[in-house]
């Protein structure tokens, strides 16, 4: 609020300095009149403003504007004012049912609020069991599908997957426990009528290639050779395997001196390795819940 009454003396001050001749008592005490009652009617006009701002009418219409836009608190604010400032307004009696209703309308939508956050709880929890149910039945497959075999001198047993490609050409991890200790193993086998020499061979993963390098041991009897190459699986390996069980396709190829030759992984070694995956996470953390 501009209050013009220094601005007014300041005025008064240059004028009579302008005149040549400074103020006399009389001038000076009507000058301090003039801006004390300049003050009063700022006062004065400050209060009516404020008191056109509380007025009942237009409090009510700011609550009744409020509520058409669902500012409730905001309502709610200007209809207590009318409550408390001016129980003898005409207004009084309709600000308190609009109070009432509104504080009603408040508690509706606070019900409403909280009826969903508990259906949206809820909605999770029946997620959250759904898929310890599923993970507590891939567990139980995992496991249930596991071939073992002790080996009594060493003290170690091995499990393997019924469906990991033992025989044939593919890829598979499988277990080995020592007591407490549980670790894991990949192998990438090749099986045909005529050797490769295999030295390295590529996996590609929907498109994405890994190139592998090792020493591979062979065997043949029958007219049939094998290629093979068995290490401990690293960090790398383990997640290499993850990929390809959860892949679209998987392309193994073997390269030789020579030659390579390609082998597509079937959807059922792609299962085979998930489930083992599983179980070695499972055995290796028995405490740990699904």
């Amino acid at each position: 609020m501009i209050k013009p009454t220094k601005a007014l003396f300041a005025i008064i001050c240059a004028g009579l300095l302008l005149t040549g001749c400074g103020p006399s008592e009389s001038d000076y005490k009507q000058v301090i009149e003039e801006r004390n009652k300049l003050k009063q009617q700022v006062s004065e006009l400050e209060r009516k403003i404020e008191d056109i701002k509380n007025a009942p009418p237009r409090l009510l219409q700011q609550a009744k504007n409020s509520i058409e836009t669902n500012q409730y608190d905001i309502a709610m604010i200007a209809l207590n004012k009318i409550i408390n400032d001016h129980p003898d307004s005409a207004e009084f009696s309709t600000a308190n049912s609009l109070a009432k209703s509104t504080i009603a309308t408040i508690e509706k939508i606070k019900k409403a609020e909280e009826a969903k956050k508990e259906q949206e709880q809820l909605k999770l929890a029946k997620e959250k069991q759904r898929e310890e149910a599923k993970r507590k039945n891939e567990i139980a497959n995992a496991l249930r599908n596991l071939k073992k075999d002790h080996d009594s001198i060493e003290n170690i047993t091995w499990y393997k997957h019924k469906n990991a490609p033992t025989t044939s050409r593919g890829i598979y991890p499988y277990i080995g426990q020592s007591g407490n200790s549980h670790w894991l193993r990949m192998v990438t086998r090749y099986k045909a009528e005529d050797w490769l020499f295999i030295d390295q061979y590529t996996v590609s993963v929907d498109g994405v290639n890994h190139r592998r390098y090792g020493k591979f041991e062979r065997d043949h009897g029958y007219g049939t050779i094998w290629e093979w190459n068995d290490v401990r699986a690293s960090p790398d390996d383990i997640a290499l395997m993850r990929d390809i069980a959860n892949s679209k396709k998987t392309v193994i190829r073997f390269h030789g001196n020579q030659y390579y030759s390609d082998y597509t992984v079937p959807s059922s070694e792609k299962r085979a390795i998930k489930e083992t995956l599983i179980a070695f996470e499972t055995l290796s953390n028995p405490k740990k819940k699904p």
